[in-house]
């Protein structure tokens, strides 16, 4: 890797698989581990200490995102199956999260993904009839559904501090396009130029946004940043068909993610246009496994897992030197 830093890896006792899916610019890493039976919540500390949890009542609990304080965000399923959001803050303080109009029924229900350090949280929930909406709360508690216009389907991809979001919508005629929603709820459409799908995957700090694009109807899938006056750049990570392994976009401006050639590795593409591959040290390099790198933040640490050469699933954290 071209930027100095340090793998830790790492596995949540007694779990027979550890995803961590978040990371803060200290340190801390969220996520969840399959313990053979159900999935549960973890958070580890810089030091090294693992602390797990459930939301009282579930059947599973999922943890995705985490701020600095470090409060986290995540969603669990009630025993019909039903998905409903929750902050979990120092103390084991939980705050349910649960989009007025979302569905009550079997996969239906509120899924909370992303928090800043104002409080804010964003996700998606789906209706009564199933349609996937876009939403965020505020500290406060008050709901704003996210639905671009046109949109028959619409996901958040990604919350910055600022409180702007980015994502994807879906119109009638099957096409992908991606948005960004400000901090006072406009809407932006974001489309890569000439591009047949665009995807918005992530958003920083200074409001340059990442995501992919197919550039033709056979899919060919490219990478783009778009600054904050709008203007796009290129980059091919050489997928070889489809994508969506775009994790983010760190303050600097180097986008981050995995590309999956039989082996998944690690990609960073730098503001300077530079493209680096890499791997954990410990990652196997056979079909199937490899480096999958989903979590990154604001000063660019990173965090996902690795799958072994015996199939294992690990967590880890990359830290800045």
């Amino acid at each position: 890797m071209a930027v100095a830093g340090t793998y830790i890896n790492f596995d949540v006792p007694n779990a027979v698989a550890t995803q961590a899916w978040g990371v803060n610019s200290g340190g801390h890493v969220v996520g969840n581990y399959d313990d053979g039976s159900t999935n549960h919540g973890f958070i580890r500390h810089p030091s090294g200490f693992i602390l797990t949890f459930d939301v009282p009542g579930s059947i599973g609990t999922l943890a995705y995102g985490i701020n600095s304080d470090p409060d986290v965000v995540g969603y669990y399923f009630n025993a019909d199956y039903v998905g409903h959001g929750f902050i979990r803050r120092p103390g084991n303080l939980y705050t349910h999260i649960d989009v007025p109009g979302a569905g009550t029924l079997a996969g239906q229900g509120t899924y909370a993904y992303y928090i800043n350090d104002a409080g804010q949280t964003a996700g998606s929930y789906f209706d009564p009839e199933s349609v996937i909406h876009g939403f965020i709360r505020d500290a406060a508690g008050n709901y704003s559904s996210i639905d671009p216009h046109g949109s028959v389907a619409t996901a958040v991809r990604s919350l910055n501090q600022s409180g702007e979001a980015v994502g994807t919508y879906w119109t009638s005629d099957n096409g992908a396009h991606g948005f960004l929603r400000d901090a006072v709820g406009n809407i932006t459409p974001i489309d890569y130029p000439g591009a047949v799908q665009t995807y918005a995957e992530g958003i920083n700090t200074n409001g340059e946004i990442t995501g992919f694009y197919w550039a033709d109807v056979s899919g060919t899938t490219l990478g783009f940043v778009r600054d904050a006056a709008g203007d796009f750049t290129s980059f091919d990570p050489s997928w070889p068909c489809c994508a969506g392994d775009i994790s983010g976009i760190t303050d600097a401006g180097d986008v981050v993610g995995d590309n999956d050639h039989r082996v998944a590795h690690g990609f960073r593409f730098k503001s300077t246009g530079a493209l680096t591959l890499f791997s954990d040290p410990s990652a196997g390099s056979d079909k199937g496994e490899g480096t999958f790198v989903v979590g990154v933040s604001g000063n660019g640490n990173l965090a996902g897992w690795y799958i072994d050469s015996a199939k294992a699933v690990h967590g880890f954290v990359w830290k800045r030197n």
